[in-house]
């Protein structure tokens, strides 16, 4: 049994003896996958995005000293050794072979190799003292200074680094990893004139040779010869012999670029061409949340679909699910992603909120509490605690329980006390409650800040025609008129108090001057049935007609145009049409209030007509449409002789 676990692992440090140098290649290239580029997101009114470049350049090792010259069993046992992986081994019979070989090639071997072993072990320094002793002995060998090189590279020492490759080259114009070793350090010193210069040569000694196509592509984006860069990248793309992932990953980076400079239909194309390659959360990643920018966010959707079956524990790619299936509607897939990211992640202030809003919006309102609440327990920022608050008072107000709302929100104000909106809530909960006065002090407060907001302006004078006072109304619309001279809802409210308090010029006026604001369709044939009215009762009835046809024209089926023109042809002692009109008016849909005013008005017809119990008809009608109608009790009264 344990002759075969021998020979196993004999087979195993064989394949890393033979294929070593494709392990290394394939390890670079995994570690790129791994720390590439990132997209960085932030909706809400939402935000684009950022785009960071981040290229992984590939570089060489140092390289296993063999001549094959050398016949010496004992330095091939050594070598074995090392490339098998039984190290203390290798590092003895190296150590053996320095001390009792008299040829100057075997002690080569051997100090190249140890000093393999002890940069492998980050021990640098001694690593340096014997590739310098190997150097003693041939100072034209380019391998040696290749490894001096990477040792070097490894000591943060740039520049003997440098001077080691740029001495392996000459003295070894072919061997590329001297090449790529040395792009690799100028690209990581920012110099990408001399990296291209490196990576160039490389190419031109081995134009198949991906790793230098893929790097100068890199070096000519950094030079702002982002058109080179690209058509390196292509040829990469389109080359059928290399590596699938290295296609992919040459699609990626030209999907990064331009979806960096905004071209996001060429990102969505090239990271789309990736996936052909290559199944990779990342690009499924990056291609839901370039559909999320675009607005197409179906799309977005399938993408964040297959990217979280590929990497299941990536919070970003959860919130996108959790975020798009909530602005879908499908509140029970939200949850379901918004509940796994409240247990992954240590951000949870946003994340309870929104798991409120979402019971809040499915009714379930104590569990929308219960997360509200949940969230007060945890370390919260000024802004979150507020929005806790504000919700927490929406969803008392919804319970009409407005008293607890309006601690809730006065608990906001604590966090910021110039928010126009908490004074709005609080001063529409005093008004549901009638507390007139505290709702006028919230809508002043809100308006301290906020003078030009008109929506706390009409409610400040609406409240102040809810507690009687007039005056005070009429002084706050003028003043939104001098505001806002475009807005027509002032004039209209303001018009309209004239008329119940029958100042009928002034309405008159302000219904004339929202004409002049050019009002559309719905509230145009309100002014014309409005002015039409009051001609009426002004007794200009030919003018209070050819108003109410207007009106008729924008909007024939409001049952109040048609009941008013039979008031004008009442007036006017035209009891035919009067009743036409009525009777038209009964036909539309209607409320009760206009239909017992049609009966009444009908039955006042048929008594002008001494059709007494045409007349008696109408008024019972009228009666039950509106039983406190004291003009129909009166009527029949008379009817029955009772006065």
């Amino acid at each position: 049994m344990e002759l075969k676990i021998m020979k196993l692992k004999k087979k195993i440090k064989i394949f890393f003896k033979k294929y070593s140098l494709i392990i290394i290649v394939f390890s670079a290239l995994f570690l790129f996958l791994i720390i590439g580029i990132k997209f960085i997101i932030s909706l809400q009114e939402k935000k684009k995005p950022e785009f960071k470049e981040k290229f992984v350049i590939i570089s060489f090792n140092k390289v296993l000293y063999i001549d094959k010259s050398i016949k010496d069993p004992d330095i091939n046992e050594a070598i074995q050794s090392y490339e098998t992986g039984y190290i203390e081994k290798a590092k003895f019979l190296f150590n053996a072979a320095l001390k009792k070989s008299k040829n100057p090639a075997i002690k080569k071997i051997a100090l190249v190799n140890l000093a393999n072993i002890f940069d492998d072990t980050g021990n640098y320094e001694l690593a340096l003292e014997y590739l310098k002793k190997a150097i003693e002995i041939d100072p034209k060998d380019g391998i040696i200074y290749h490894n001096t090189g990477i040792v070097y590279k490894h000591l943060k020492d740039y520049e003997n680094a440098i001077k080691s490759f740029k001495k392996a080259i000459k003295y070894n114009k072919k061997f590329l990893k001297s090449y790529l070793s040395l792009g690799s350090i100028y690209f990581y010193l920012k110099d990408y004139k001399n990296a291209l210069e490196y990576y160039t040569k490389a190419r031109k000694l081995n134009p198949e040779l991906y790793e230098a196509t893929y790097n100068a592509a890199v070096c000519l984006f950094k030079l702002k010869r982002a058109e080179d860069g690209i058509n390196l990248l292509a040829e990469l793309i389109k080359s059928e012999t290399i590596m699938p992932k290295i296609r992919a990953e040459s699609a990626k980076v030209l999907g990064t670029y331009f979806t960096a400079r905004g071209e996001h239909e060429k990102g969505l194309f090239y990271f789309k061409k990736a996936t052909e390659f290559y199944q990779d959360f990342d690009l499924y990643y990056r291609i839901g949340v370039l559909y999320t920018i675009i607005g197409e966010y179906q799309k977005a959707l399938k993408n964040f679909k297959k990217a979280y079956l590929l990497n299941q524990n990536d919070t970003e790619t959860v919130k996108h699910l959790a975020e798009l299936y909530y602005k879908f509607g499908d509140m029970d897939s939200s949850l379901k992603y918004y509940k796994y990211l409240l247990n992954t992640t240590k951000s949870k202030a946003e994340i309870l909120l929104t798991i409120g809003e979402i019971y809040y919006r499915k009714g379930m309102f104590s569990d929308a509490m219960e997360y509200y609440k949940n969230a007060l327990n945890i370390s919260l920022t000024p802004d979150q605690a507020k929005i806790v608050y504000i919700n927490l008072g929406n969803l008392y107000s919804s319970l009409n329980d407005y008293e607890n709302a309006i601690q809730a929100y006065k608990k906001a104000l604590e966090f910021d006390k110039l928010d126009v909106n908490i004074y709005y809530n609080i001063g529409i909960l005093n008004l549901n409650q009638k507390n007139y006065f505290k709702a006028l002090e919230n809508f002043k407060k809100a308006l301290e800040i906020a003078p030009s907001n008109i929506k706390i302006n009409l409610l400040l004078a609406r409240t102040y025609l809810l507690m009687n006072q007039r005056d005070n109304a009429i002084v706050a619309y003028c003043k939104m008129i001098e505001k806002f001279p475009q807005e027509i809802i002032p004039y209209f409210e303001l018009a309209t108090l004239y008329y119940k308090i029958s100042k009928y010029k002034d309405a008159r006026y302000y219904y004339k001057k929202i004409l002049e604001l050019e009002p559309n369709r719905d509230i145009l044939y309100k002014i014309y049935l409005n002015l039409g009215v009051i001609a009426d009762i002004e007794k200009r009835y030919d003018t209070a007609l050819q108003l109410l046809k207007k009106a008729y024209s924008l909007n024939p089926t409001d049952p109040y145009i048609s009941y008013n023109t039979g008031i004008v042809y009442q007036h006017m002692e035209d009891i035919k049409k009067a009743k036409e009109y009525f009777k038209r008016t009964l036909r539309l849909k209607c409320d009760n209030t206009i239909r017992a005013l049609s009966h009444l008005a009908l039955g006042n017809c048929y008594f002008y007509e001494n059709d007494i119990k045409s007349a008696e008809r109408e008024y019972k009608f009228a009666l039950k449409y509106n039983p406190n109608l004291t003009e129909a009790h009166y009527n029949l009264k008379v009817i029955e002789g009772k006065i």
